[in-house]
This record gives C-alpha cells, structure tokens and sequence, in this order.
C-alpha cells in the first residue's frame, strides 16, 4: 500500500487547496454582502466545495498508514526517536506559520488575542485545525501501534463509538439525540470537536497498514458497497449544504468510506501520478501556507478588481492555482539557497 501514499498525499492537498479556495472566497463574498444566486455556477461551487472533506481525512490515515510502516515487526516496534523526529518536522512550521497568519490578521482586520489567547488558538489549532489532532496521535503513537496490531478491530469500534458520542456532544443536532447532562465532561479537553470530526482516520490507517493481508480479501469483497455509499453520501452532503434535503450526519460518513477504499486504489490510477507526487511530497508545507496566500489573493481581486464579485467560478480558478503556485515557489528558493537548513523549521 506504501506505493501510493506519496500521490494521495498530492490528491488530499489538491483537494484541502480547492476547499479552502472556495470556503474563503464564499465567506468574503458573504462579508461583503454579495449574495450568490443559486444558478449552476453557485452549484458548481458546491459540488467542488465538499470534495475537500475527504482531505484530511486521508491525510490522517495516510499519516497512521506511516507510522504502521516506521513500526513493522511482530510485535510492532516503534521507537520513540522516531516520533520525536516527526513531531519536531510537525510542530517548528506549525508555529511559524501560526504566528505568520496571527500578524496577518491583525495588520488586515486589527484582530489581536493576548498572549494566553494566542497559546490557546495554537493548542486548539487555528488556523490548522487538524495540526494539534495530528500531534496528539504522533505522541501517543507507540502504546497505539501496539494495541492496533493485537486489537485492531476492538481500538477502531471503541474510537468510532467514542467520535459518534463526541459529534451528539459538540455538534448538537447533527443527529437530534439528547445526552443526559454533565456528558460534556467526557469530551477530550481542547481535541473534542476535531476527534469529533476526525478522531478515526489515524488509527485506522494504523490498523490498515499493520493487519493488510487479513483486511485486503475482505476490502476486495466489498468495494462495490463502499463505492456506492461513498458516491450517495456525498451526494446528500451536497443537497444538505445546498440546502435541498437536511442530512448533517452525512458528511461524517462519505470520508470513512472512501478511506476505506485506499488500500484498493493503485498508482497508476491516479492521473498525473508524478506532479502529484511532487505535491504530496510537499503537502505539510502547501498546507500551512496556503491560506495566507488564498486571503492575501482575495485582498487583492477585492481592491483592484471588485467587478469579478459577479463570477465566482471565475476568482476561484486563478485564487487555487496561486496557492499552490506561490508556496511551491517559496519551498523551491528555500531548498536552492543557503538557509536550505531552515527548511524543516519552515515548511517540514
């Protein structure tokens, strides 16, 4: 399955890229009080738009499918320098880039947090959310390779129950249950509302990548259902946010199907495997600088062209391919100069 990873690591970058393109520019619009009539272009935009759920949750299991590999053996053995190396390739650029989003909303939209806030937005994640849920799983990495290799099965149905009772606690709705009061308290201090939207991709790559041989006959039994699941949910998650049926639940439920599918998809499926690869490579990187470029883009149209407000489809394209184009460019002058050694602090 190791074949593969680097290129969908590409894909899930792509697709985080075009969410965020269309994610920012439909809030900017919304700010500016331009209301987008519901023609196919504002369809189009949301058909694109929740494609980019699947991202990080590929990005997760991809990241439990590498810790799987960095633990082989029976049993699995994982050292702890190894986790302590990815954790630093994680942590350095996440706060160089926190810190670099934190000024520029502050010059932008004078938005300002004490020092306490500013430590509490970067222990919650934001801008990234998913960085500190990342972290959490790395660091507790060992004891988990251990449990998923001899009860893989068992850790996956408590985690799954587990991120269901944390969606009913801090996305109330989501599935109109009632929990009887003081519940909140199970929920994981700082890491509940990303476990609750993320909390199974890693482990599962984990178990995935460590029980291949046992799982791959039964995947290879059912794909068609899970092809099938994948393309209905997404397409009730697509009505739901266009507002035509209401299903909130069904964005939680087209990702884990179509993660279920990776073992199954082969290289050479993916169109433009190399370039993608190149990204995938890159993606750590591409992903903590790519919302400052899509925002500083967006200043920009809105300054010096703000007659584009009319044609969204037309913003988003030129928005998506500079922030690939402009980080890739920044990571390629790091890597050609001198203070290529500052490249794992800034990039990963």
């Amino acid at each position: 399955m190791n074949r593969q990873l680097t290129a969908l690591s590409g894909l899930a970058i792509l697709l985080v890229v075009l969410h965020h393109t269309i994610d920012l520019q439909i809030t900017w619009l919304q700010t500016a009080g331009v209301v987008l009539p519901h023609d196919w272009a504002f369809y189009t935009l949301i058909v694109l738009h929740r494609l980019g759920k699947v991202a990080v949750p590929l990005f997760l299991f991809i990241s439990g499918s590498f810790i799987a590999y960095a633990a082989r053996g029976n049993p699995p053995k994982l050292s702890w320098h190894t986790v302590q190396s990815a954790l630093r390739r994680l942590i350095w650029p996440y706060v160089v880039w926190s810190a670099l989003f934190y000024l520029l909303v502050f010059f932008q939209r004078h938005e300002s947090q004490s020092a306490v806030g500013y430590v509490k937005s970067l222990a919650v994640g934001y801008p990234f959310h998913f960085v500190p849920l990342l972290i959490f799983f790395y660091a507790i990495s060992v004891p988990l390779a251990a449990v998923a290799k001899r009860y893989g099965l068992a850790l996956i149905v408590l985690i799954a129950l587990y991120q269901l009772f944390l969606i009913i606690v801090e996305y109330p709705g989501t599935l109109n249950v009632t929990l009887p009061g003081g519940s909140q308290i199970l929920s994981l201090p700082i890491l509940g509302k990303t476990l609750a939207l993320w909390g199974i991709y890693f482990p599962l790559g984990l178990v995935y990548a460590l029980n291949l041989k046992r799982i791959q006959p039964w995947l290879q039994r059912i794909w068609p259902l899970l092809v099938a699941l994948t393309i209905i949910f997404y397409g009730l998650d697509v009505l739901h946010t266009a507002g035509i049926v209401r299903l909130p639940m069904a964005v939680h439920l087209y990702p884990l199907t179509f993660v279920m599918l990776v073992p199954l998809i082969k290289r050479n499926w993916i169109p433009q495997v190399t370039q993608v690869e190149y990204l995938g490579k890159r993606s750590y990187g591409l992903y903590l600088t790519h919302l400052l470029v899509i925002d500083l883009a967006l200043t920009a149209i809105r300054d010096l062209l703000p007659g584009l407000t009319s044609f969204p489809l037309l913003i988003a394209a030129p928005v998506f391919i500079m922030a690939l184009a402009i980080p890739l460019l920044m990571m390629n002058l790091l890597s050609a100069t001198p203070t290529r050694v500052a490249h794992p602090y800034v990039f990963g």
